[in-house]
């Protein structure tokens, strides 16, 4: 496994990326997004310098892409927001995601922020899997679905 910054002609694969990405937290709520839905979830260049990715045989099989400007707020100071960490479900429990947050991690610590996240609560194995790492939730988002 290789791990690098993106760069411009990754952006196909870490397009097809993004859409599994959206199309699997879709189905954990019971949602199908249409190939013009998922349009918006699109990289595009401004975003390279906040993605890493790692390929195995020269197949990108994992992204991590997070803000590059950091945000602050009252209640986790200056931070970057981690916007995607996503592993193709076969290469899922080796560690891929863990060495892709690491980078970032260390940027962080470097840049002297914070991180954040946000997923679904459906989304258990993700919430698992950022807590081993060690984030802490620090509010929660409600929805009421109105006909």
């Amino acid at each position: 496994m290789r791990i690098r910054p993106a760069e411009r002609k990754d952006l196909p694969a870490l397009d097809t990326l993004s859409f599994e990405l959206h199309r699997d937290l879709g189905r954990l709520v019971g949602r199908e997004f249409t190939d013009e839905e998922l349009e918006e979830e699109r990289f595009v260049d401004a975003d390279l310098p906040g993605i890493y990715v790692a390929e195995e045989a020269d197949e990108i099989v994992a992204v991590i892409a997070f803000a590059t400007k950091p945000a602050e707020n009252e209640w986790v100071g200056k931070h970057y927001e981690i916007y995607h960490i996503y592993v193709k479900p076969a290469h899922q429990g080796r560690g891929i995601g863990t060495c892709l947050f690491e980078l970032v991690r260390q940027r962080a610590i470097a840049d002297d922020v914070n991180l954040t996240i946000g997923t679904l609560l459906a989304n258990r194995d993700a919430i698992r899997f950022y807590r081993k790492l060690g984030f802490k939730p620090t509010s929660i988002g409600l929805t009421l679905a109105l006909p």
